[in-house]
């Protein structure tokens, strides 16, 4: 990482000098590999504890796809809880049929010593006018399957919390999606996900939603040298429909290009405004926590 007032020269960490591998504008900090894994960890860890999401036993699942994103947080809470002996870990991997990430997660599982509970979900409804469903339904379907698969698999480990990967863009990006589209569900469900079909009850957890993608992305591959992560998880591409979709023609291919486009352009709007104010993805999650905490207050009003 270069220093931009003298471009020969490399950033220095801001807390040891040593050579900084990350840059982190919202804050004014240059942090070298260690200091930026401290910054992270410190920044899920306050978050798990504003929660209180680790406050008694647990039976806890982390849904891991394979991704840069998902494996920080399977090390993360692994590291955190091999001490507790009232918290069991396990590692959910669903296999969405878009691309076999099976052979990794199982390394990762044994890597972090977490139990690996395997489970499949299709990547289409089976009917035939599936070439008539529009970009966003089959997204949509594909999410809602996926955490019914979750919950499948937690029922039949008796887990009561299982944990995502979503990060500190993806609940900003649902959330402008929810402004853009009038959705209010995308603001008070972040991950764009609903349990359908299913009496079991699983509490949803999302301890690296202040940590920005790219910082997620690098501490994984801190974590795992040499290991080669594929883009989509379950906390950013499979729920904002940035997953791949199955070939099709006519207008559905139409809307689908569509769906992509109207997020590629919710992507930009973000990078363009954050590249001008930092902090702004900061702001937009705390502007959508504000909102949910006001509709939830004004739902147990109703209810008195």
């Amino acid at each position: 990482m270069t220093n931009d007032r003298y471009p020969c020269m490399p950033k220095r960490c801001s807390k040891c000098k040593r050579e900084a591998v990350v840059s982190q504008p919202y804050s004014g900090l240059d942090l070298c590999p260690k200091h930026f894994a401290i910054d992270l960890e410190r920044k899920v860890k306050r978050e798990i504890r504003r929660h209180r999401w680790l406050s008694k036993e647990k039976r806890i699942g982390v849904a891991v796809s394979g991704s840069a994103c998902s494996c920080t947080l399977l090390h993360l809470l692994a590291a955190i809880t091999r001490e507790r002996r009232d918290i069991t870990l396990f590692c959910l991997h669903v296999n969405d049929g878009t691309m076999d990430k099976s052979s990794l997660v199982k390394e990762i599982a044994e890597i972090e010593g977490v139990g690996l509970v395997m489970g499949w979900a299709g990547t289409q409804p089976e009917t035939r006018q599936t070439e008539d469903i529009t970009g966003e339904q089959l997204n949509r379907w594909r999410r809602n399957h996926i955490r019914n698969c979750l919950i499948r698999m937690a029922e039949r480990e008796k887990i009561t919390m299982v944990a995502l990967g979503s990060t500190l863009d993806d609940e900003a990006e649902s959330i402008l999606a929810g402004f853009l589209s009038g959705e209010i569900s995308c603001i008070l469900e972040p991950d764009g996900l609903q349990t359908i079909g299913s009496q079991y009850q699983v509490s949803w957890i999302r301890p690296l939603r202040m940590v920005p993608r790219d910082e997620g992305n690098l501490y994984a591959e801190q974590t795992y040298p040499g290991t080669r992560f594929p883009r989509s998880h379950y906390g950013d591409a499979s729920r904002t429909g940035l997953a791949a979709h199955p070939e099709s023609s006519g207008d559905s291919r139409r809307e689908r290009c569509q769906d992509h486009d109207r997020n590629a352009m919710i992507q930009k709007i973000l990078s363009d405004y954050t590249s001008r104010h930092p902090s702004a993805l900061y702001s937009i999650v705390n502007l959508g926590e504000a909102i949910r905490s006001a509709y939830e207050h004004t739902d147990q009003y109703r209810e008195n």
